[in-house]
Protein backbone atom coordinates (compact mmCIF):
# COMPACT_ATOMS: atom_id res chain seq x y z
CA UNK A 1 0.00 0.00 0.00
CA UNK A 2 1.37 3.41 -0.94
CA UNK A 3 1.57 6.37 1.36
CA UNK A 4 1.64 9.96 0.61
CA UNK A 5 4.86 11.56 2.32
CA UNK A 6 4.61 13.29 5.34
CA UNK A 7 3.23 16.83 5.48
CA UNK A 8 4.94 19.51 7.16
CA UNK A 9 2.87 21.29 9.34
CA UNK A 10 5.64 23.70 10.88
CA UNK A 11 6.10 22.24 14.10
CA UNK A 12 9.84 21.57 13.46
CA UNK A 13 10.98 24.45 10.61
CA UNK A 14 14.20 26.25 11.55
CA UNK A 15 14.54 29.70 12.25
CA UNK A 16 13.46 32.36 15.21
CA UNK A 17 10.63 32.99 17.38
CA UNK A 18 9.07 36.44 17.57
CA UNK A 19 10.50 36.65 21.35
CA UNK A 20 14.02 35.54 19.67
CA UNK A 21 13.62 38.43 17.21
CA UNK A 22 12.76 41.06 19.85
CA UNK A 23 15.61 40.23 22.39
CA UNK A 24 17.92 40.69 19.92
CA UNK A 25 16.33 44.08 18.63
CA UNK A 26 16.58 45.18 21.93
CA UNK A 27 20.09 44.43 22.66
CA UNK A 28 21.23 46.07 19.63
CA UNK A 29 18.90 49.04 20.39
CA UNK A 30 20.68 49.54 23.65
CA UNK A 31 24.16 49.41 22.41
CA UNK A 32 23.04 51.70 19.24
CA UNK A 33 22.28 54.15 22.75
CA UNK A 34 25.28 53.69 24.35
CA UNK A 35 27.60 53.90 21.36
CA UNK A 36 25.24 57.40 20.61
CA UNK A 37 25.87 58.79 24.23
CA UNK A 38 29.39 58.54 23.96
CA UNK A 39 30.10 59.70 20.24
CA UNK A 40 28.32 63.22 21.54
CA UNK A 41 29.90 63.68 24.88
CA UNK A 42 33.33 64.30 22.80
CA UNK A 43 34.79 67.50 23.83
CA UNK A 44 34.75 70.13 20.95
CA UNK A 45 38.00 72.01 21.84
CA UNK A 46 41.37 70.72 19.52
CA UNK A 47 43.88 68.82 22.13
CA UNK A 48 46.37 71.03 22.82
CA UNK A 49 48.92 68.53 20.77
CA UNK A 50 46.78 69.75 17.87
CA UNK A 51 47.33 72.97 18.40
CA UNK A 52 50.83 72.99 18.61
CA UNK A 53 51.63 70.98 15.64
CA UNK A 54 49.74 73.44 13.90
CA UNK A 55 51.69 76.31 15.29
CA UNK A 56 54.81 74.42 14.86
CA UNK A 57 53.44 74.44 10.90
CA UNK A 58 53.47 78.06 10.86
CA UNK A 59 56.85 78.54 12.16
CA UNK A 60 58.24 76.47 9.92
CA UNK A 61 56.98 78.47 7.60
CA UNK A 62 58.04 81.15 8.60
CA UNK A 63 61.46 79.78 8.88
CA UNK A 64 61.87 78.32 5.59
CA UNK A 65 60.63 81.97 3.90
CA UNK A 66 63.64 83.48 5.55
CA UNK A 67 66.10 81.11 4.70
CA UNK A 68 64.67 81.05 0.85
CA UNK A 69 64.62 84.64 0.54
CA UNK A 70 67.53 85.59 2.68
CA UNK A 71 65.68 88.12 4.95
CA UNK A 72 64.31 88.22 8.70
CA UNK A 73 61.15 86.62 9.04
CA UNK A 74 58.76 86.91 11.99
CA UNK A 75 55.55 85.21 13.45
CA UNK A 76 53.21 87.89 15.14
CA UNK A 77 51.93 86.96 18.66
CA UNK A 78 49.40 89.01 20.05
CA UNK A 79 49.35 88.04 23.58
CA UNK A 80 45.61 89.90 23.67
CA UNK A 81 44.25 88.65 20.74
CA UNK A 82 45.56 84.81 21.57
CA UNK A 83 47.13 84.54 17.87
CA UNK A 84 49.76 84.01 15.69
CA UNK A 85 50.39 85.02 12.53
CA UNK A 86 52.72 84.30 9.33
CA UNK A 87 52.73 85.60 6.81
CA UNK A 88 51.85 89.10 7.72
CA UNK A 89 47.90 89.39 6.53
CA UNK A 90 47.06 85.96 6.31
CA UNK A 91 43.90 84.62 9.02
CA UNK A 92 46.20 83.85 12.30
CA UNK A 93 45.63 80.97 14.39
CA UNK A 94 43.54 81.68 17.22
CA UNK A 95 43.74 79.38 20.53
CA UNK A 96 40.44 78.20 21.33
CA UNK A 97 38.78 79.55 24.30
CA UNK A 98 39.40 77.16 27.25
CA UNK A 99 43.01 76.61 26.06
CA UNK A 100 45.59 78.27 28.23
CA UNK A 101 49.02 79.55 27.10
CA UNK A 102 51.80 80.54 28.77
CA UNK A 103 55.58 80.64 27.13
CA UNK A 104 59.30 82.77 27.04
CA UNK A 105 60.21 84.44 24.31
CA UNK A 106 63.57 86.22 23.94
CA UNK A 107 61.72 89.16 21.84
CA UNK A 108 58.50 90.18 24.38
CA UNK A 109 55.71 92.08 24.06
CA UNK A 110 57.04 96.30 23.94
CA UNK A 111 54.30 98.83 24.74
CA UNK A 112 51.44 96.31 23.12
CA UNK A 113 50.28 92.90 23.69
CA UNK A 114 52.28 91.73 20.24
CA UNK A 115 55.41 90.04 20.59
CA UNK A 116 57.48 88.52 17.62
CA UNK A 117 59.58 85.09 17.19
CA UNK A 118 61.74 86.50 14.48
CA UNK A 119 63.78 84.02 12.20
CA UNK A 120 66.95 84.93 10.19
CA UNK A 121 68.13 84.68 7.00
CA UNK A 122 70.56 81.62 8.46
CA UNK A 123 67.53 80.14 9.39
CA UNK A 124 68.13 80.93 13.35
CA UNK A 125 65.69 82.43 15.40
CA UNK A 126 64.78 84.85 18.59
CA UNK A 127 63.95 81.26 20.49
CA UNK A 128 60.75 80.44 22.14
CA UNK A 129 59.30 78.01 24.91
CA UNK A 130 55.85 77.70 24.97
CA UNK A 131 53.11 75.97 26.49
CA UNK A 132 49.41 74.92 26.00
CA UNK A 133 46.96 73.15 27.80
CA UNK A 134 43.34 72.58 28.25
CA UNK A 135 41.30 70.36 30.43
CA UNK A 136 44.40 68.28 31.95
CA UNK A 137 46.05 67.87 28.90
CA UNK A 138 49.04 69.94 27.51
CA UNK A 139 52.06 70.21 24.77
CA UNK A 140 55.19 72.31 24.57
CA UNK A 141 56.31 73.87 22.03
CA UNK A 142 60.11 74.44 21.91
CA UNK A 143 61.97 76.83 19.02
CA UNK A 144 65.68 76.37 19.07
CA UNK A 145 67.35 80.26 18.86
CA UNK A 146 70.11 78.20 17.03
CA UNK A 147 68.56 76.18 14.31
CA UNK A 148 65.29 78.16 14.73
CA UNK A 149 63.64 74.36 14.30
CA UNK A 150 60.51 73.73 16.46
CA UNK A 151 59.71 70.53 17.99
CA UNK A 152 56.44 69.40 20.28
CA UNK A 153 58.93 68.35 23.51
CA UNK A 154 56.37 66.61 25.52
CA UNK A 155 52.83 66.64 25.92
CA UNK A 156 50.29 65.20 28.55
CA UNK A 157 47.05 63.70 28.16
CA UNK A 158 44.20 63.21 31.11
Amino acid sequence: MKTSPPRNDGSGEAGFTLVEMLVTLTILAVIAGLAAGALGRRDPTPAPRLVAEQLQAIILEARSDALRTGRDTSVAIDLQARTFAYPPGATPLRLPPGMSFKGSLARPATGGSTAALVFRADGSSSGAELELSSEGSSARLEVSWLTGLPRVISARAP
